[in-house]
């Protein structure tokens, strides 16, 4: 039944019944089935790999990454030919993502097995300790589309160890505190300048708090728009973000390691 519906697909019937003294010979048939599509959220638990896999003149930067570990158990599950990942928006390869984690989307190509029990595949791909999927269902091709919607329509909640040049005071720390929908400038960071354009984005922090830890640490939780770059929030990258930490306590501060601590869609 299948080769016959391939032949009248194809018309190689129609060919044949045009060409009776020839024999026609097929070879070499492969059955691509439908994409599967799954959804749900990722946390990245470790700050040494990135989201995919990262490489520079032909060389590896780091060992694995987050669409790796996701796709390495599953490819064998379902039996397919690859996984491919996209997500709403990313973060650095030394930046965690905790909380509820990140939506992504996962095409599984050409699976030879449709494996429906969810919880089994968050088992699997859980294992390797440095991702953790949660919420995983099927999903439509559709949800790509809507998961790029999240890039700009959502505010990211954040937490940074901070250094602090001079001695932090209480009065620095009630300063924070009282930050509210600030507006701020960002020039594109030099560190990113390779690969964006040159202009100057606007950005809000929402809110910030703040723990002070000793007389030069302290620990800033920041409520952002979509697409401020807080790294460079807080050191000002040379003053190319205005205002910023370092304007707001009058020293030189730097970002010590920083956690995407939620993903708040507006």
């Amino acid at each position: 039944g299948l080769i016959k519906e391939i032949f009248k697909k194809f018309g190689f019937n129609d060919l044949a019944s045009r060409n009776k003294d020839y024999a026609i010979l097929v070879k070499n048939v492969k059955l691509i089935k439908d994409s599967l599509f799954l959804k749900g959220n990722y946390l990245k638990l470790t700050r040494e790999i990135g989201q995919t896999k990262w490489q520079i003149n032909g060389m590896r930067v780091c060992s694995s990454s987050v669409e790796e570990e996701i796709k390495k158990n599953l490819i064998k599950i379902f039996e397919c030919d690859d996984c491919v990942m996209s997500a709403g928006g990313r973060e650095d390869r030394d930046v965690r993502m905790l909380g509820n984690g990140r939506p992504f989307i996962l095409e599984i190509i050409n699976p030879k097995k449709n494996i429906t029990d969810h919880d089994y595949l968050e088992k699997e791909i859980n294992k390797s300790g440095l991702v953790k999927v949660n919420t995983l269902s099927v999903s439509e091709k559709n949800y790509f589309e809507e998961i790029k919607k999240y890039e700009t329509s959502k505010m990211k909640y954040y937490s940074c160890f901070v250094w602090c040049k001079k001695v932090v005071t209480d009065q620095d720390i009630n300063n924070i505190k009282n930050v509210k929908n600030m507006n701020v400038i960002q020039k594109t960071p030099f560190r990113v300048l390779h690969r964006r354009t040159l202009m100057d984005r606007a950005k809000v922090i929402y809110k910030m708090d703040a723990i002070k830890i000793n007389d030069h640490f302290l620990i800033v939780n920041i409520l952002a728009s979509a697409g401020t770059y807080i790294k460079e929030f807080v050191h000002s990258d040379l003053g190319r973000t205005k205002p910023s930490l370092v304007s707001l306590l009058d020293s030189e501060c730097d970002i010590l390691q920083l956690d995407v601590l939620d993903l708040i869609l507006v």
